[in-house]
């Protein structure tokens, strides 16, 4: 009797079958038979179109992926990525691009699902036959993935526009020519204004027409009125069967269609050309389909507007009334709350709040047996119902510092020997430690903050904006994040930390394609047109921590 030797590998039907069932073997011959396959045809490509292209690849390699792929159902996604990166190979090779191109345009435009995909609607949607009976009873008490009841279909809106008749904007001018606005005098500002502005509502709802238009949520932004009326040119003219009618009409909608994306275009890039930010984000919404919250406005109180606007201009009206004559001042007078408010003033920031703070702290430290404390305020939680005199915080001390930006206040205490009497009295010991002067949570937070604005600038790119508009984008959302008081905390950052926001520009150039300045570079100009500045304002708490060099011509920073 013989005996027969037991294998690892079998092969049946073109399938070779293993003990595990995870086919290993199979997939890795099949790939190498599709790459040969691939090689081949390769070869011949430049004598090929792609639609020639396309049918060679289908019939060898396709077919081959597909023939019997039901078995490999199941297995995890290592596995199946030899087979995709074949897939992914054909597609390019069809379309004749390079090795690095992005694949999902590519599968999208051949109406090609993926392999694991191709594999899941095969045996999801198998086709049953009177032969499988137990199969096409299993799959018939399969639960569905998703109730019917759960897919709902979004209907469309409706909207009131007001349009404007032929002739309305001269009626309209008629109109406020004949009218005698001397009538509408009032003692009352706020009544004359209102009087005034109902009538010119009144007479725009004389001269306009109220329209009802519907809005389909898959409607295209660029679909205007004229682009309508040729698409309803084009449906008249293939009922009508007229050949040559029906081709002159689907030449005008396809003309038409071209001209209002290139307007729709234009608006958009509009956007982008702007400075101010809030019209750049007004041109990332249409693109990336954000829809903004509805938001209620809550009705204000008249009066108090005018008391905080009051409020906010004091300090304008303080230095009017200070410089109205010399007054003589003395070197140990403690600093005014005009010296160290950084808010409502010229060539003042938030920057020069925080440097300004910093630096009295550490000059302070470089004294034997001395520390600082610190306490942060914030007023606005408090705003309606503090006193305003709460908000002008001189210090009580001349050892105690006090820098405020808006609402935001630091007190900052020099403390030599131990002692803290005068910082506890001034803050009524409601003090809180600044134990470690470290930017690691500063730098973290903006390095998370900025690395989610390169997602809106690779939709820019992906819709083909302008590289001078990339450009635009990255300085308003992206180095404006980066840079925000990079004066005042780069160059204690730790090399980690600056490599991980130079990351982010690096991720933002290979995105836009042109090079970009460099972090170090960014820092270093903006350090110099801050000190320059600093220097043509002799008011500034800055200052004085510059001085002139013996040739007259140049300054030196003597504060650290």
């Amino acid at each position: 009797m013989e005996l027969v030797d037991l294998t690892e590998d079998a092969r049946s039907l073109g399938v070779i079958l293993d003990g595990q069932l995870s086919f290993p073997a199979h997939i890795a011959n099949l790939t190498l038979s599709c790459r040969f396959l691939l090689y081949n045809i390769k070869r011949i490509r430049p004598f090929l179109s792609q639609e020639a292209t396309q049918l060679l690849v289908q019939s060898l390699v396709i077919s081959s992926l597909d023939y019997c792929n039901s078995l490999l159902a199941g297995l995890p996604l290592r596995a199946m990525r030899p087979l995709q990166l074949v897939q992914n190979a054909a597609a390019r090779l069809i379309f004749n691009l390079p090795k690095f191109t992005h694949i999902t345009p590519l599968l999208c435009s051949l109406h090609w699902l993926p392999v694991v995909a191709r594999i899941r609607f095969k045996t999801t949607k198998p086709r049953m036959d009177q032969r499988l009976p137990t199969l096409w009873q299993w799959y018939q008490h399969w639960p569905p993935v998703r109730a019917v009841s759960e897919l709902v279909k979004s209907q469309p809106t409706t909207k009131t526009i007001k349009t404007w008749p032929e002739g309305a904007s001269s009626q309209l001018q008629d109109c406020f020519e004949r009218t005698n606005w001397d009538v509408f005098e009032d003692q009352d500002p706020e009544e004359y204004t209102s009087t005034v502005l109902y009538y010119i509502k009144n007479c725009v709802v004389n001269v306009t027409v109220d329209k009802n238009i519907r809005v389909y949520p898959n409607q295209k932004p660029w679909l205007t009125k004229e682009v309508r009326i040729l698409l309803n040119e084009r449906n008249a003219a293939f009922r009508s069967g007229d050949r040559a009618l029906y081709s002159a009409a689907r030449t005008n909608l396809k003309r038409g269609i071209k001209e209002a994306k290139t307007t729709y275009k234009r608006k958009i890039e509009d956007h982008f050309n702007n400075s101010d930010p809030q019209q750049v984000w007004r041109g990332i919404q249409p693109l990336t389909n954000h829809k903004t919250k509805s938001c209620t406005t809550v009705k204000g109180d008249a009066l108090l507007a005018e008391e905080r606007n009051c409020f906010f201009a004091r300090y304008e009206v303080k230095v009017a009334e200070t410089n109205t004559g010399p007054t003589p001042v003395s070197n140990n007078t403690i600093p005014t709350v005009q010296k160290h408010e950084f808010a409502y003033k010229a060539n003042r920031s938030t920057e020069d709040a925080i440097t300004t703070a910093l630096h009295t702290a550490l000059t302070h430290l470089e004294h034997q047996g001395s520390y600082v404390r610190m306490l942060f305020v914030d007023f606005s939680s408090a705003f309606n119902t503090s006193p305003t005199d709460c908000y002008d915080c001189v210090p009580t001390h001349s050892s105690n510092t006090i820098v405020r930006f808006a609402d935001d206040t630091t007190v900052v205490g020099l403390i030599s020997g131990g002692d803290e009497t005068a910082y506890r009295d001034e803050v009524l010991s409601h003090h809180s430690p600044l134990r470690n002067l470290s930017w690691t949570t500063n730098t973290m937070a903006l390095v998370k903050k900025a690395q989610q604005r390169p997602y809106f600038l690779r939709i820019l790119r992906k819709n083909n904006l302008q590289e001078k508009l990339l450009v635009s984008y990255y300085h308003s959302a992206i180095e404006s994040v980066l840079t925000y008081c990079i004066s005042t905390w780069y160059s204690s950052c730790l090399t980690a930390e600056r490599t991980a926001l130079q990351r982010v520009i690096n991720t933002a150039q290979k995105i836009i394609g042109c090079p970009l300045p460099c972090l170090e570079d960014l820092f270093s100009s903006r350090c110099l047109n801050r000190a320059a500045n600093i220097l043509k304002d002799r008011s500034h708490p800055g200052h004085h921590l510059f001085d002139l060099l013996a040739s007259g011509d140049q300054w030196c920073h003597c504060g650290f």
